[in-house]
């Protein structure tokens, strides 16, 4: 387990169910580089972000929701 997943598993504060590009990149299987999640979200294929200021972040919720609908039955 990672810092972050451990970090994520104890964490209640107001943040703590969203991700930096950097750690969303560090979760997901095959850990696509950053590049990529900024290509994806000029595509419209990633998941839904939420901004502040110049800064992207990703709620788990959202992140979940876009994984499931990735979903390949019989692959």
């Amino acid at each position: 387990m990672t810092a972050r997943q451990e970090t994520l598993v104890g964490d209640t504060g107001p943040f703590s169910e969203y991700l930096s590009e950097s750690e969303l990149a560090q979760l997901l299987p095959g850990k696509p580089k950053q590049r990529t999640l900024r290509h994806w979200r000029t595509l419209g294929e990633g998941p839904q972000i939420t901004r502040v200021g110049q800064k992207v972040f990703y709620h788990l919720d959202d992140v979940k929701k876009w994984l499931r609908s990735r979903h390949v039955e019989g692959a």
